[in-house]
């Protein structure tokens, strides 16, 4: 018998609802305690007393599948609840590795799938998987065939009724085989369970219930290329049986989306095979990518990539904190189908009513058939029904973007007088004065109004500068200076001995001279006899 203190299960989330928070937290501090005296054990004793702690693997059971749901916000918030989830970890991670005999329950694959949902991109939860699977691959693979061979039933034989449980399975398995690859090759082994999920792929017209399926096919399929001894021939063969089941080149083949359609254009699985047949060249494979690829063109009509939504930065600007819309707002056709189900239900609100018909598709018959069968979905079943649609309040206050505000007050003077960096500066014109070397001005508390005002040296000033202002001429720069007299070097003679009547009479003389030499000249060019005594005029 151990001798630790038993460790007590996680109570349902409904009982967690009724319990004070002060009492809860009294219930962390217990499991925090408890769990630290496990992990801290020695290795001889928690060697001799794990394997006989049936408490524990109750808890960690009960706490990682209330962890994996939405609705218990005390195992998600606060120090506490962060340091009991890395304790829980801790523990099982002793359990699985270092227990002589490791619980079974703890080697589930719901066990292990609602871990990976609890840490999700952890690299710590990635090495403790692996290193089970080479410790325990037997037990895990035995649980996993166990998993397929039921789910494969269901898939067989859901119905609507049974969709939310099996999509709930189907997301949990296969964010277990995204973590741990062998278990996606698990599920890919063999032919039974690929072909249901292309029936039911067929069969069912849910958007998510073809998501999920869509999800873990890919995941099993890509695990087929990852790990130490990638199984590109499992790969090939099931692509061929997706490829026949989708009757791809049959003449007969009705246009329609089909499970390798979707996962062909949604995902990048031709990507990823693309990559590795560039790497591990195959005749088989290039065939069957370049098919692949054409009956992707042929299909892209049908779907769009999944790609995860951004969120949006919430900035405060929403009308209500509801997500229910306003009565004012609402269509008027809408409205009707409210009235339509309260004339039968009348204790139920318009809020509830409107989260129905969004369930629904907006078909009042199918509600009031389920609200007649009384078989809500249970997350529906929780809220309150009698929620009202949100409405205007006209009383209430308008926010107002430009409130008044109050005048600023009036900037108050410095308190400290102004300084000015030639303070310490030397005056050369006091020095030149008194004969005495001062740094700054010789009187700092002389202002510019008692220099102006200061008529003492007001004669001496005028006088030195009208003595300046005679000895300026303003023509220096405006006067051609090139022959003055000092600049040449000599004299000149500004005036001429002839008169104008002599200097026009030798100009008539020069331009009749000029005259007659042309007229001979001409003369000659033209071969005419000069006259007598006019030859000794050409010399």
């Amino acid at each position: 018998m151990a001798i630790w203190p038993p460790l007590a299960p996680v109570p349902p989330p409904a009982v967690q609802s009724a319990i004070p928070p002060q009492e809860w937290e009294l219930y962390t501090d217990a499991w925090i305690l408890l769990l630290s005296l496990r992990i801290e054990s020695s290795n001889a004793e928690f060697a001799q007393y794990a394997s006989t702690d049936d408490s524990a693997v109750t808890f960690l059971t009960s706490f990682y599948d209330q962890l994996a749901s939405a609705g218990t916000p005390g195992l998600h918030m606060g120090t506490k609840a962060r340091t009991l989830r890395r304790l829980c970890f801790l523990l099982t991670r002793r359990l699985l590795l270092d227990a002589p005999t490791s619980p079974p329950d703890l080697l589930e694959w719901k066990y292990l799938g609602n871990m990976c949902s609890c840490y999700p991109s952890s690299s710590a939860l990635k090495k403790l998987l692996s290193e089970a699977w080479d410790k325990h691959e037997e037990t895990i693979s035995s649980s996993l065939e166990k998993a397929k061979t039921t789910m494969t039933k269901q898939l067989a034989m859901s119905s609507s009724a049974q969709a939310p449980k099996i999509i709930s399975d189907i997301r949990l398995l296969t964010i277990l085989g995204s973590v741990l690859p062998p278990c996606g090759q698990t599920l890919m082994a063999g032919s039974d369970f690929l072909d249901t999920c292309c029936e039911a792929y067929q069969g069912h017209k849910r958007e998510d219930f073809r998501k999920v399926l869509v999800a873990i096919i890919y995941v099993g399929l890509t695990s087929l290329l990852k790990g130490p001894k990638p199984n590109l021939s499992l790969l090939l063969d099931q692509l061929f049986s997706l490829k026949a089941s989708a009757g791809i080149n049959a003449p007969t083949t009705k246009k329609e989306p089909t499970l390798l359609s979707d996962l062909i254009c949604s995902s990048d699985l031709l990507v990823r095979l693309d990559r590795y047949l560039i790497l591990h060249p195959q005749k088989r494979g290039q065939d069957l990518l370049s098919s692949l690829r054409a009956y992707q063109i042929e299909s892209n009509v049908f779907h769009h990539r999944y790609q995860k939504q951004k969120r949006r930065l919430d900035k405060g600007k929403a009308r209500a904190t509801t997500d229910l819309p306003q009565a004012d707002d609402m269509h008027i056709h809408r409205m009707s189908l409210i009235t339509q189900i309260q004339d039968l239900f009348p204790d139920l609100g318009s809020g509830y009513i409107v989260r129905l018909l969004d369930v629904y598709d907006d078909n009042p018959e199918i509600v009031i058939a389920h609200l007649l069968d009384d078989s809500i979905p249970p997350e529906l079943q929780n809220l309150d029904k009698s929620e009202q649609l949100p409405t205007t309040d006209s009383t209430a206050p308008k926010h107002d973007p430009f409130p008044p505000r109050p005048t600023p007050p009036g900037i108050s003077p410095p308190t400290q007088a102004r300084k000015n960096i030639f303070d310490k500066d030397v005056d050369l014109a006091d020095l030149a004065e008194t004969d005495q070397l001062r740094f700054g001005r010789a009187n700092p508390d002389q202002t510019a109004d008692d220099i102006l005002a200061d008529r003492s040296k007001h004669a001496a000033n005028k006088a030195a500068i009208m003595s300046a202002l005679a000895s300026f001429d303003s023509d220096d720069d405006e006067r051609d200076d090139t022959y003055d007299v000092a600049d040449v070097g000599g004299t000149v003679d500004a005036t001429t001995t002839d008169t104008d009547a002599d200097a026009k009479h030798k100009a008539d003389e020069l331009d009749l001279t000029l005259f007659r030499t042309y007229k001979l000249r001409r003369r000659c060019l033209l071969g005419t006899r000069l006259p007598v005594g006019r030859s000794h005029e050409l010399r």
